[in-house]
């Protein structure tokens, strides 16, 4: 599984306007955090009903890691409904990053049942 690459061009449309929740990793292929973050990620393969995430190339952007002030590698933001709810940078250790994503997951939806009488 590879995660969907997001660009300044599509980010507006794909996280900001967006109704889901979205995770939005910046990394760079150069940087070996970047690269072990990507690798956990796709490991996690969180419910994308429930969470979006998606990576941002920070040698291809140029307006969004200026406008959330994304300054070192690699950092994480989470947005619900086109508004920043969260972040971390830096390396991310597997046990304390899946938890901290779902934490901020949309909550699943419930099912009304209906018992047989």
């Amino acid at each position: 599984m590879s995660l969907p690459l997001i660009m300044d061009a599509t980010f507006y449309e794909e996280v900001l306007v967006s109704k889901k929740t979205i995770a939005v990793a910046f990394v760079a292929n150069w940087c070996e955090a970047s690269r072990v973050l990507c690798k956990l990620l796709e490991e996690l393969g969180i419910d994308s009903e429930r969470l979006t995430v998606m990576t941002m190339d920070m040698d291809m952007t140029r307006h969004a890691k200026v406008i959330f002030d994304v300054t070192s590698l690699p950092t994480v933001l989470v947005f619900r409904s086109g508004r920043l709810i969260g972040r971390r940078s830096g390396p991310q250790a597997s046990d304390t990053l899946g938890p901290w994503l779902l934490s901020h997951a949309a909550k699943p939806k419930v099912l009304r049942s209906v018992a047989s009488a």
